[in-house]
């Protein structure tokens, strides 16, 4: 009989694999996610916890979560941690739970009956949690996210998968043209070995089932293999092959061809950079099988990919009747200008935010895989001598939305509308470009009337999925099942000659032989000193062209968008509406401009600087004062802002004084100094003898004691022997005797005290 919270140690191999059985208590369903425990449970930081692989649709067993952790040398509690899912479910970690060592893992496996784990799955540092739920399934397959929370409610890591609404860590579980779904059965998700110390959306990858490693470090994914199609018969001899890869740190990859299905002896074995490959050399009419596996910049190697199988058969061409071929240039689907994208990476030498992407066979970022429509668009406008960009043909259908990344459709593809409207806003006088179902007859006929085509490839069923390409030729045989077309493909920038037989597409725009192509601004036009280009300062930031820094804050408008997007704060940026602060010299109404508050103006907080997107609450200082006349001090920080503390309002007694100082501009890195000074009193320049103690500097902002000095000094300028002659005849005030005076520390004292500023993540 399963008991509620038991915990079992047994050994595995040379380890310890504890596993922990938990009853339906550790299921607490939809709630609002404050762990129900303390920030003060658990041993190390548990912000060094990473999700380094989810398994949501298991072929057989459990679903189940893998935690890694990434600290240096600590080990961390994941008592009272929990699991959620995006419906709000939470999966909380019990007490008692063994701690992870630095680089182990937690396998967490959830399900009504948690089966047992192949043993020689799991590394020596992996501890086993076995979760028990109402429910086998946990994660929705289509589309779901798995967030890691601290017991104190923070989130501290996630990854989602399905649709484009999710930000951060993010599988598109999709199939598109090179896109990177779908995730199948018995695949899970994982982070790149290469990335765990790293925190980007495009660390994530898919593994096959050969490949899953639980309680491992993940592998090196394996390449997958497209063309030639598994089971295709070739009438060409030099083949040429294609695949896909996550090119994460990828150098080359080792492609294998034989005849012989164990690799014995291959027929091909060659280290490409890059795909496609063509064959150079001719291969004999047989049965072939092909496999290529990647290796990364470290030399390290992934699996070998699955096997595909293809067969050449000798050709038999029949007399080409005729053919024709409108010569277009094919384009390659990327983001082809310095415009922002607040949804690319920032530190992506290949695929920047702020930059044109590379110009690779292949798209090989989530911003290009979704680009093939607009890449088609682009193609026949330069056929009609026009000139557009591919990124401001996105912003025509997108330019709707809030945040500046949808408007340039990241990670959003073209449906067949968007196709049609951007045709119509690519030409002049918007015609109209028929829809119709291919047939070869049709693209000879409208080819051979000059009308280029843009034909649709048919989706997957099931697939919201999609892929267009240009059609700008055809050679027409005696033979039908010869005829072929000629395919401008934007994934490759190439031109391909696809069988008719075999081609995919089901639909074509027709567009009209006299056209004439609309031409744009330059999209790389800039008019001012920053680097926002003039269109989307007009178009999408609503900032001056003509003025590197709209607001007059000091900080230039392309920094306040850097800012906003990638600064590191003292809070999370970058809502989704909210895209005007560089409109506003003083974006956090405090008393500084933005400006100011960075000093070196690079969009993040460094040590000592204030944060422009927040407004500081201000040094505090207090002390207690006593005076013998009501007498007040002054403090000074660091030679700035002397502020008067105020009269005690009476001679007796101490009474609790604060003053407070905006710290911005203020206190420094490195050593600081405050100094006290006793008030003159009176028109006898004298200053007024008070007593003071308990000073304290308080950063109200981080709730930290910058300085605490108990003990209490005599400030002023009386001698002991004044003292002694009013104590004499009665005017002494004071509740202290003179002998309390008898060591004055002068009329002003200072102290030292060092600040090593805050490093915000």
């Amino acid at each position: 009989m399963k008991e509620e919270g038991m915990v079992f140690v047994l050994p595995l191999r040379i380890c310890l694999l504890a596993i922990l059985i938990v009853g339906l208590m550790s299921f607490i369903g939809c709630g609002d996610g404050d762990g129900g425990g303390s920030s003060t449970i658990g041993a190390g930081n548990v912000q060094a916890i990473k999700i380094t692989e989810v398994m949501f649709i298991p072929s057989t067993g459990a679903e189940w979560v893998e935690l890694y952790n990434a600290s240096n040398g600590q080990m961390i509690d994941l008592s009272l941690a929990e699991i959620h899912n995006i419906k709000g479910d939470v999966f909380q970690i019990p007490f008692g739970t063994p701690e992870i060592p630095p680089g182990g893992y937690a396998l967490i496996l959830f399900g009504e009956e948690t089966t047992s784990i192949n043993s020689s799955n799991v590394d020596d540092n992996c501890t086993v949690l076995r979760i028990a739920t109402p429910s086998d399934n946990v994660f929705d397959d289509s589309s779901d996210s798995c967030t890691f929370y601290s017991p104190d409610g923070s989130a501290i890591d996630f990854v989602a998968w399905g649709d484009y609404g999710h930000s951060g860590h993010y599988i598109s579980n999709v199939e598109t043209y090179g896109g990177d779904g779908p995730v199948n059965e018995g695949e899970s998700i994982g982070i790149h070995p290469d990335e765990y110390q790293k925190s980007r959306p495009t660390a994530w990858v898919i593994y096959l089932p050969s490949q899953i490693s639980q309680g491992e470090k993940n592998p090196v994914p394996a390449p997958k293999p497209i063309v030639p199609f598994d089971g295709t018969n070739l009438a060409d001899a030099q083949v040429s092959f294609a695949w896909t890869d996550w090119y994460i740190n990828t150098q080359d990859f080792y492609l294998e061809v034989d005849d012989d299905a164990y690799f014995r002896s291959p027929d091909i074995s060659v280290l490409a950079d890059g795909t496609p490959y063509h064959a150079t050399t001719a291969l004999p009419s047989g049965t072939y099988h092909w496999r290529l596996r990647s290796r990364t910049k470290s030399l390290e190697e992934s699996p070998w990919s699955n096997v595909y199988t293809f067969t050449i058969a000798a050709p038999t061409r029949s007399r080409l009747v005729k053919e024709n071929d409108l010569n277009m240039e094919a384009m390659l689907q990327r983001k082809d200008t310095s415009w922002l994208c607040p949804g690319c990476s920032k530190d992506d030498t290949k695929h920047p935010w702020d930059k044109p992407h590379a110009f690779e066979k292949k798209s090989q970022c989530q911003h290009c895989k979704a680009y093939c429509g607009r890449a088609c668009v682009a193609m026949v406008n330069k056929k009609f001598n026009g000139e557009l960009s591919q990124d401001r043909i996105s912003f025509w259908m997108f330019a709707s939305q809030l945040d500046p990344a949808a408007q340039l459709g990241h990670g959003k593809g073209f449906n067949g509308f968007n196709v049609r409207d951007s045709l119509k806003l690519a030409l002049v006088g918007a015609p109209e470009c028929p829809l119709k179902a291919y047939s070869f007859d049709d693209v000879v006929k409208y080819i051979d009337q000059g009308c280029p085509i843009i034909g649709a490839i048919e989706k997957e069923p099931g697939q919201n999925n999609g892929h267009v390409v240009v059609i700008d030729g055809y050679e027409d045989y005696e033979d039908p099942a010869e005829d072929r077309i000629h395919v401008l493909q934007p994934y490759t920038e190439e031109e391909e000659r696809v069988k008719n037989t075999e081609t995919q597409i089901d639909q074509m725009w027709i567009i009209p032989e006299n056209s004439q192509g609309i031409k744009e601004e330059d999209p790389e036009q800039n008019s001012d000193t920053d680097e926002l280009k003039d269109f989307e300062e007009k178009r999408i930031y609503n900032t001056d062209p003509s003025k590197p820094d709209t607001d007059e804050d000091g900080l230039s408008d392309y920094i306040e968008v850097y800012a906003w997007v990638w600064g590191k704060g003292v809070k999370a940026r970058r809502p989704i509406n909210g895209w005007n602060i560089w409109n506003k010299p003083n974006y956090d109404d405090d008393p500084y401009k933005d400006g100011e508050e960075d000093f070196n103006k690079n969009g993040n907080v460094d040590p000592g600087e204030c944060d422009p997107f927040v407004a500081e609450k201000p040094l505090k200082v207090t002390l207690e004062v006593a005076g013998a006349d009501g007498g007040s001090p002054t403090a000074e920080l660091n030679s700035q802002q002397s502020r008067p503390i105020g009269s005690t309002g009476s001679s007796a007694g101490y009474f609790s004084k604060e003053v407070s100082f905006l710290w911005c501009g203020v206190l420094e890195v490195g050593t600081n100094s405050i100094t006290i000074t006793a008030l003159k009193s009176g028109s006898n320049d004298l200053y007024d003898d008070i007593q003071i103690r308990n000073i304290k500097i308080l950063d109200q902002d981080n709730n930290k004691t910058l300085l605490e000095v108990a003990s209490p000094f005599h400030l002023g300028d009386n001698t002991v022997a004044s003292i002694y002659e009013e104590w004499e005849e009665g005017q002494w005030h004071d509740p202290n005797p003179p002998s309390f005076w008898a060591a004055l520390d002068g009329v002003r004292i200072i102290i030292k005290f060092d600040w090593t500023g805050y490093q915000f993540e």
